[in-house]
């Protein structure tokens, strides 16, 4: 797959996540996708937008493993 498919098959998802708590959250996620290993991971990029409070926008293209990978993080809300 050459890089422009690939990013093209990457979508944004919306984690929801305790306010106030969302770079806690994001850095869960980080770590986690660093210890899985980052070649196995498809997430391209962890956001939280400072004024959109309970969110965490990660891009990547498998939705199943975004959520597996939030699956037991303290503040981690479900997906929106």
């Amino acid at each position: 797959m050459s890089s422009a498919e690939q990013a093209m098959s990457c979508r944004v998802y919306a984690l929801r996540a305790v306010g106030n708590q969302e770079y806690n959250v994001a850095f869960m996620l980080k770590s986690r996708a660093e210890h899985k290993g980052l070649d196995k991971v498809k997430i391209t990029a962890i956001v939280v937008l400072p004024s959109l409070k309970g969110f965490v926008f990660v891009e990547g293209s498998m939705p199943y493993e975004i959520q597996d990978l939030a699956t037991g993080i303290k503040h981690y809300r479900g997906h929106g």
